[in-house]
């Protein structure tokens, strides 16, 4: 019962349930504390490392594949992703996705954030329905991003970095 590795990120809003991302086992699970139960959700390759909702019945997870995806609470599978969110890196034949290191959610907002090692954080809109992400713009930072955190009131983003991960 639960994951198959260790948790990577939690989130929770007002209702009685949780939201965590299982790295390494690959799933992204919805306790319903109330109901002592869970929802599994797959579908997206790699460790999933970071997690967060986006409202109620919306999340928003990073993968070291360097994907991003969106989710609804209901369905096992991402209704958006975009792979390769922060490009490539790596000599020609030898490429490697930008590993996503946090993300964040406006909340009850269209607007997520994903940071990653590449030194930028990414903004992005959902789509209608949340059934797609849409570039908005990138922020250069020196460093590796850690974590992202919007303000309550979605106005500002306040990014942890580091010289490393």
């Amino acid at each position: 019962f639960g994951h198959q590795d260790c948790i990577t990120g939690l989130d929770s809003l007002s209702r009685e349930r949780c939201v965590t991302s299982g790295g390494r086992d690959g799933t992204v699970r919805v306790w319903k504390i109330a109901e002592e139960s869970q929802l599994v959700f797959s579908g997206q390759e790699g460790s999933i490392d970071c997690i967060q909702l986006i409202n109620e019945e919306h999340m928003v997870s990073g993968a070291d594949n360097g994907s991003i995806a969106v989710w609804h609470v209901s369905k096992k599978k991402p209704l958006a992703r975009v792979k390769c969110a922060h490009g490539m890196r790596g000599d020609p034949g030898l490429e490697e996705p930008h590993w996503i290191s946090a993300v964040s959610a406006g909340l009850n907002s269209d607007v997520v954030a994903s940071g990653s090692h590449d030194g930028s954080v990414r903004l992005w809109q959902c789509g209608e329905g949340f059934r797609g992400l849409h570039p908005l713009f990138t922020i250069p930072l020196v460093g590796f991003v850690n974590c992202l955190q919007f303000s309550s009131t979605a106005d500002f983003l306040v990014a942890g970095v580091g010289q490393e991960h």
